[in-house]
């Protein structure tokens, strides 16, 4: 909420000079919701990707952790893995694995989170394109850095 408190309204405001007298249909007015959606959903994988890739650094710390441990443990020295609120002892080769898996996961989804943001981000264009043609500097599509 603070957010919108602190923008800047002539910022966000069309010069009179600028504005036209275009009426805005129904196909209009869905574009421009289309739009809204594509921007709101582009805003929140962005919130994912950023969580994904903390986790992923997370998973990479934790397996350097683990091959440490390995290099300076003894033989039968076993790690405890948490696993949902318990902890199981395993061997480093089975930390390791897991990581491993974990990490790969994590790479999936931080390129599927890539491209579906770049996904929206071309039919924003799209919308782009045609709302510009059709309003000029009337319309504002741009999205404020701050947000």
């Amino acid at each position: 909420m603070t957010m919108f408190l602190e923008r800047d309204p002539t910022k966000v405001m069309v010069d009179k000079s600028d504005e036209k007298d275009v009426p805005i249909l129904k196909e209009d007015q869905e574009s421009i919701n289309k739009f809204a959606r594509f921007s709101n959903q582009v805003q929140s994988l962005e919130g994912e990707l950023e969580h994904k890739q903390t986790e992923m650094e997370n998973i990479k710390d934790a397996l350097a952790s683990v091959e440490e441990f390995g290099i300076t443990a003894e033989e039968d020295d076993k790690l405890r893995l948490s696993v949902g609120e318990c902890f199981i002892e395993v061997s480093t080769d089975v930390a390791e694995e897991r990581l491993a898996g974990m990490t790969t996961q994590a790479e999936a989804d931080v390129t599927a989170i890539n491209a579906e943001i770049a996904g929206c981000k071309k039919e924003m264009e799209g919308l782009k394109v045609i709302l510009y043609a059709k309003f000029g500097k009337t319309i504002n599509l741009e999205m404020d850095p701050e947000e």
